[in-house]
């Protein structure tokens, strides 16, 4: 065995060179290689749409994305190299009306146009329950990966993923690649997945089993195929040997260069993802020496914009295109009943407690697994009564026109009061002769959830300048409560933490909200109308309104 590595190794190696070298068997000894082509967190934009960009200080209109161009891209990446390119799609494929409507059908018939080779879920397909994830998986012409970390306990579901819980695949040239999945670990707090579904906290000792697994398998190449983030793929780079590769999905990093990560003994991993909604293609090529270790210079990764230069591919186009014809009729149907007139008049919910800053707030609240929500009035649209009867996705839209996401923070008691003093400032009693500048514009008055407070108005506003530095503290926030796990309300203690959910507006500090602003949230990629709905819907399509003294103001001179 000695005198064979020693010696007659290096010379088949040189011969298979000298004959040419890229033949299957002696390339094989020499080098492993895989190109990946991929996408993630499409969120059910399969159709192309307009953004505003900056082109030499003026701002243009131009359309991006599709999944017809990404289908263009992937034939283009494929004939290349036949039969060494491999297609993945990263999870959050669903997401938002055409999902609601369809329940996948419209995402799936473009995916099976494109000729996928391996699907991973992501959160979001949790949306609308396991029932509905059932319909999305059956639809798939493409194998869909259980992630190790997942236990689903109904077999209903189960049997509409692959056999396996693995990918594996040898390629033309020889490379036996595997491939495993992981799902984000906040699962249960982002989505519907109901008491059936389980998630693994531990990433690191899924990841440890699955390269077990696959080397066991005498896969040359091992991919990490996750929807958990950029954060937690560092860390997996960083802990677990024998990954090559991570292609990631969840934070809707759009990477421009590859990140290469050194963990255990010196092991590389280089990691890539694309962005999201259909805008962006990743092309990895992925090169493993004979010693089965990653070829920092021959790997690559390349990020693809979908640009309007960039062609369509008919066949996706004509599989996609009848659903968008009739989402716009689908978009006017009902998708639940609001029992009580809604007042979204300004004066209303910029100025006191609304009935649907009320909802919307416990709506926030719910969808994102906190203890407090904040609603800021300036969030809420339409400034009319919106009349008791059917709820429809339009209205929604028009409620929350602006697309933000909902993002969680952790506050003490202190910064939650100071938060409050913010929103009290955007309040004018009639002795009010402060400099509207230095306030909190009418807009950051926040309907919540999860609280009881009170202001008094008579008392001095925080005052706060236009670059969101603080002039002069508050004192109007008479007394605040909060509703604890056991029911009861009880006083807001300033050192204890507390999880609040916001939208991303109010979440980058917004409307002079200096305390989110300093803070590191977590954006859940949720968007408020999709939340809106899917709390709609666990209500029983019923939004019951009302104000129940969740903010009174005393002393307003009105």
């Amino acid at each position: 065995m000695k005198f064979f590595k020693r010696h007659l190794l290096p010379i088949l190696l040189v011969l298979g060179v000298l004959i040419g070298g890229f033949g299957t068997t002696c390339w094989a000894l020499d080098r492993f290689e895989v190109t990946f082509v991929g996408f993630n967190d499409m969120h059910s934009q399969i159709y192309p749409r307009e953004i505003s960009v900056k082109i030499d200080g003026l701002e243009e209109k131009k359309e991006i994305g599709g999944l017809a161009r990404i289908a263009a891209t992937i034939n283009d990446v494929k004939s290349e190299d036949q039969g060494n390119v491999l297609t993945v799609s990263l999870g959050d494929i669903n997401e938002g009306p055409l999902f609601y409507f369809f329940h996948g059908r419209a995402e799936m018939a473009g995916l099976n146009a494109v000729s996928i080779d391996v699907g991973i879920l992501g959160n979001h397909e949790f949306d609308l329950g396991l029932h509905v994830l059932k319909e999305t998986l059956a639809l798939a012409d493409f194998p869909i990966i259980l992630p190790k970390n997942l236990d689903i306990a109904s077999s209903d579901v189960t049997d509409c993923f692959a056999p396996a819980p693995y990918f594996v695949k040898t390629m033309k040239n020889g490379t036996k690649v595997g491939c495993f999945s992981l799902l984000c670990t906040e699962l249960a707090t982002i989505t519907c997945s109901g008491p059936l579904t389980k998630v693994e906290q531990d990433l690191l000792d899924a990841a440890r089993r699955s390269v077990a697994d696959l080397q066991e398998e005498g896969c040359d190449i091992i991919v990490a195929l996750t929807h958990t983030g950029l954060d937690a793929d560092r860390s997996l780079a960083a802990s677990v040997e024998g990954i090559h590769a991570i292609l990631g999905a969840h934070t809707h990093d759009s990477l421009e260069k590859p990140e290469i990560v050194e963990g255990p003994g010196g092991w590389k991993t280089i990691i890539g993802q694309a962005g999201s909604m259909c805008r962006y293609v990743g092309v990895m090529k992925l090169v493993v020496n004979h010693n089965g270790m990653l070829d920092e210079t021959a790997s690559k990764w390349t990020l693809l914009e979908m640009t309007q230069a960039v062609a369509m591919n008919q066949d996706v186009q004509n599989a996609i295109e009848p659903y968008s014809n009739e989402l716009e009729t689908y978009m006017g149907r009902p998708v639940g009943a609001l029992m009580q007139d809604a007042d979204a008049s300004k004066s209303v919910v910029r100025e006191k407690e609304s009935v649907l800053g009320n909802f919307l707030a416990d709506a926030m609240r719910w969808k994102g697994g906190t203890q407090i929500a904040f609603v800021n009035g300036g969030g809420i649209r339409g400034n009319k009564i919106y009349p008791a009867g059917e709820i429809s996705y339009n209205m929604l839209y028009e409620i929350y026109p602006w697309g933000n996401t909902l993002e969680k923070f952790i506050l003490t008691g202190r910064e939650i009061r100071e938060t409050l003093e913010i929103s009290a400032s955007a309040l004018k009693s009639s002795s009010d002769n402060y400099d509207p500048a230095d306030r909190t514009p009418s807009g950051g008055f926040l309907q919540v959830s999860g609280l009881h407070v009170v202001y008094d108005l008579e008392k001095q506003p925080a005052l706060i300048d236009n670059n969101s530095r603080i002039l002069r503290a508050g004192n109007r926030v008479e007394s605040v409560e909060v509703f604890a796990p056991d029911g009861k309300w009880v006083p807001l203690s300033s050192d204890e933490e507390y999880t609040v959910t916001t939208n991303s507006w109010t979440g980058s500090g917004g409307d002079k909200h200096y305390i989110f602003g300093n803070k590191n949230g977590h954006d859940t990629h949720i968007k408020d109308v999709q939340g809106l709905v899917e709390y709609i819907v666990s209500v029983e399509n019923v939004m019951d309104v009302s104000v129940d003294g969740r903010i009174t103001l005393k002393g307003t001179g009105k």
